[in-house]
This record gives structure tokens, C-alpha cells and sequence, in this order.
């Protein structure tokens, strides 16, 4: 009796833990994310390609080191673009956060209000919603 009684407990200790154990971040949430408006820079012309301000030219997928991923979407004037980065370490937004040009506007995720960014983005690109600005930031395999 005292046996089934201790199975029985060890079981449901055990049961217990699965049921309550921690669920993955949604890949689209990790790290941390700024959605900028910032100028587009670049000729166009081979090797030097046109692309947002502050975002590098290429990632090292082994590195973990600066702006890590982004995605963007050109404003409606073609000169400036709506741009999500994304970088492990918040310092690697140090120098955005240090632009002051008043047309460069910048919102943190999770931090700004979602409906503020959009009513602000929307000035720029009439057709702006978050859900169309997405990337996805891998954890990098170990």
C-alpha cells in the first residue's frame, strides 16, 4: 500500500512539471527591436547597394555582435523606409538612439504603444501596419 501510495506521488510530481513547464518565445518577440523611420542610403549600383541607414551591410550568422537581423519597407517618397532591427544586445542601438534629426523617428517594441507607431508611420507609408513588418531573429545553434 504505502509503495502505490509513493509511485502514485512520485508520478504526479512529475506530471506536474511537464504540465507547468516554460513555453518558448515566439521567435518574432526575441531580443530586443526597434521600428524606425530613417533615411535610405546607397546608388543602387553594384556593391553598394540601397538600404536603411544604420543597418549593416552584411551578418555574420555565427556573430551575435551589433544589429543581428532586419526587415524593411520603403516610405511612400522613396527616400526614406520603415525599418524593424533586431540585435541581442541593446547598446548595438546606441548610435540610432543617439540620432536627433527630427524627420528620423524611432519606437522601441515593447516600450511604445503599438497604435501610437502605426498613427505615426502611417504619415509616411499610407498602408503601414506592424503585422506587415516582421522579421524573424534565430537564436544561433550551439
Amino acid at each position: 500500500m504505502l509503495l502505490r501510495i509513493a509511485i502514485s506521488v512520485v508520478l504526479f510530481i512529475n506530471l506536474a512539471g511537464f504540465s507547468f513547464s516554460q513555453q518558448a518565445v515566439d521567435p518574432s518577440q526575441r531580443y530586443h527591436r526597434l521600428i524606425c523611420l530613417v533615411h535610405l542610403k546607397g546608388s543602387g549600383k553594384k556593391g553598394d547597394a540601397i538600404r536603411p541607414e544604420y543597418a549593416p551591410g552584411s551578418i555574420d550568422p555565427a556573430s551575435r555582435d551589433g544589429i543581428i537581423a532586419w526587415s524593411m519597407q520603403v516610405a511612400d517618397d522613396g527616400k526614406m523606409a520603415v525599418v524593424q532591427y533586431v540585435a541581442v544586445d541593446r547598446h548595438a542601438f546606441d548610435a540610432i538612439f543617439a540620432d536627433k534629426r527630427p524627420e528620423v523617428k524611432v519606437f522601441e517594441v515593447g516600450v511604445d504603444n503599438p497604435k501610437a507607431i502605426e498613427a505615426e508611420l502611417k504619415k509616411v507609408r499610407k498602408d503601414f501596419s506592424l503585422d506587415s513588418l516582421q522579421v524573424v531573429a534565430q537564436r544561433r545553434a550551439v
